[in-house]
């Protein structure tokens, strides 16, 4: 079965309205201790947002209590981070590949005055150079030129993670504000 943040909210619920606290707080426990089964923003934080507009008895309980004291302890270290978009053209150059393509395509990110970057390769460089940027998450858009042989893939900086920042700036506030509001509402 799939962990979902209902399974969550239906564990908690039910072990409250069994009125077993030290279950609730053993479960509450074990999903703090294995985020990498429980993310906190996958599954954690939308539980205790649902549990928190369910209402009593389960939303007031000191195992919900907890776990919802969590997710704005994280929301609110997220949110408290700077936003600010990138002042010149450099961007993270981490590229988990090593190989000469990826290690230009690393040397490209940082470089802070180089907006474009026009690599001419065979087919499967290029596609080896795009399947790095895609796993990386790198802030680069591309599109191959057909022109000449070999093709060129031009790369293109963009904003993408800052975009991705301020896009969960704006869940994770709107999450906090979920949390924050009276029980049962």
């Amino acid at each position: 079965m799939p962990v979902t943040p209902a399974l969550v909210v239906v564990l908690l619920s039910a072990l409250c309205h069994l009125g077993v606290g030290p279950l609730g707080e053993q479960a509450v426990d074990h999903l703090l201790n294995w985020p990498e089964r429980f993310a906190v923003d996958a599954i954690l934080v939308p539980a205790a947002c649902l549990l928190t507009e369910q209402g009593w008895p389960a939303s007031d309980w000191p195992p919900t209590r907890r776990l919802r004291a969590h997710c704005l302890d994280h929301l609110a270290r997220r949110i408290a981070e700077p936003l600010v978009a990138p002042a010149d053209f450099a961007r993270p150059s981490r590229v988990d590949c090593s190989c000469a393509h990826c290690r230009e395509l690393s040397l490209f990110l940082a470089d802070p005055e180089r907006s474009v970057w026009v690599f001419k390769a065979a087919q499967q460089h290029r596609s080896h150079v795009k399947y790095s940027i895609r796993r990386d998450q790198c802030d680069v858009s591309h599109e191959t030129e057909r022109r000449g042989s070999p093709h060129a893939l031009v790369c293109t900086k963009s904003q993408a993670s800052f975009e991705r920042r301020v896009a969960q700036r704006q869940k994770d506030l709107e999450d906090q504000a979920r949390l924050l509001q009276p029980l049962g509402q």
